[in-house]
């Protein structure tokens, strides 16, 4: 297959090189790595940014933050095909990343991932995705359709991380582990918070008293009242 110039991305312009398109090939232990270069994300974006709004025709404050996040070139589409030794047709698949702009919207990346994987569940106009593998960055795939997030407002979505606490001895009987939750908050919206002048305890509790094991993201929740937690974080 030849090889030709295609459209060049932010980090190329910062590098000062080409892409071009084409098939490389390289071998990864036992195992042969095809990739197809210049593929062309921007229809898989705006089909997925286009299918959220007519999902959302009222979004929360935290949705419309994630898609303004969707809508600034962060998705990127690779079509890879994995041959092993004594197979001599590769399995092909569509690989989707979202970027976390080195680390300063992780979750937000992941809260995209998730809902990129509620998009191709749905198995319609997302169906040709169904079988990709959803990352961000470099921290490879991920089951993003299990992880959980709750609404922040205008800082968009936060995730939910809950963890065993230490028990408190009881004179009678053990106590059995209690659950503690908390989140997880993009780095740049935590500075846009301290800027803010929000009361980070109130916050936690805030969280902590929500329920347990459960995305209330607006996909998962759309009943969810969200001024049980947006009132924390103002217009």
């Amino acid at each position: 297959m030849g090889a030709g110039p295609v459209k060049r991305s932010l980090l190329d312009k910062v590098l000062g090189r080409t892409p071009t398109s084409g098939l490389t090939k390289v071998r990864n232990g036992s195992e042969i790595v095809y990739e197809l270069h210049g593929i062309d994300a921007d229809p898989v974006e705006q089909a997925f940014i286009h299918a959220l709004e007519k999902r959302f025709p009222e979004p929360w404050a935290a949705t419309r933050a994630l898609i303004s996040y969707l809508d600034s070139g962060v998705m990127d589409v690779k079509l890879r095909g994995y041959e092993r030794d004594g197979n001599p047709e590769p399995t092909w698949r569509a690989e989707v990343l979202f970027s976390s702009r080195g680390g300063q919207t992780r979750v937000a990346a992941m809260a995209a991932a998730h809902w990129f994987s509620m998009w191709c569940r749905r198995g319609r106009d997302g169906a040709v995705f169904c079988e990709s593998a959803i990352t961000f960055d470099a921290h490879g795939p991920m089951n993003v359709y299990d992880e959980l997030f709750v609404p922040l407002g205008r800082f968009g979505y936060g995730r939910l991380m809950t963890a065993e606490c230490a028990a408190i001895e009881d004179e009678d009987e053990d106590t059995p582990w209690s659950w503690c939750q908390s989140v997880e908050i993009d780095p740049s919206m935590e500075e846009a918070m301290t800027i803010a002048h929000l009361d980070h305890h109130a916050v936690r509790d805030a969280i902590e008293s929500l329920p347990y094991g459960v995305c209330l993201c607006q996909w998962c929740s759309p009943k969810f009242d969200t001024s049980s937690v947006e009132w924390l974080f103002g217009k």
